[in-house]
């Protein structure tokens, strides 16, 4: 089973692939990186640059499962529905995969035993169970941490 994990942004939205066996612990992570939005100067621009890569990458790479870190409402209500959008485009995209969400506390109790940490101890966290994200950041590690939060959901199930 193929997993994408997915963590929202704006800006960059992080990203892991990963392949689990479903009756074994055999787990291998086929790809991680950033969909870099940073440098487009409109919200459509960013949006068409986003749906773009994830259809592809869905498609490409065969995906079965997407697991989308959900955004949290924080100070800014205008981001909030900016990732709300993209979030919607996720789910036209996995029209035929299934979806998990998580919230950010949801990730962080499943992956690292508590939901109060801060993205930097999941990522050092993520590093002590896989050293091959070392030197990536906090976007695409809370990615692979959501695709192993769905992971750990289907193998719980």
């Amino acid at each position: 089973m193929r997993i994408l994990g997915i963590d929202p942004g704006t800006r960059i939205t992080g990203y892991a692939i990963i392949d689990i066996e479903r009756d074994s612990e055999y787990l291998s992570i086929l790809e991680i990186g950033e969909c870099e939005l940073v440098n487009l100067d409109t919200m459509p621009k960013k949006i068409m640059r986003f749906y773009k890569f994830f259809k592809n990458l869905i498609r490409i790479k065969q995906v079965d499962v997407l697991a989308i870190e959900t955004p949290f409402m924080g100070r800014n209500a205008k981001t909030f529905l900016k990732l709300g959008c993209l979030k919607g485009i996720l789910y036209l995209l996995g029209y035929d995969c299934t979806i998990f969400e998580f919230s950010p506390p949801e990730v962080k109790k499943i992956i690292g035993g508590k939901g109060n940490m801060s993205k930097e101890e999941l990522a050092e966290k993520m590093l002590e169970y896989i050293p091959e994200v070392e030197g990536k950041s906090t976007d695409v590690t809370d990615a692979l941490a959501v695709a192993l939060s769905a992971a750990v959901t289907l193998k719980t199930n």
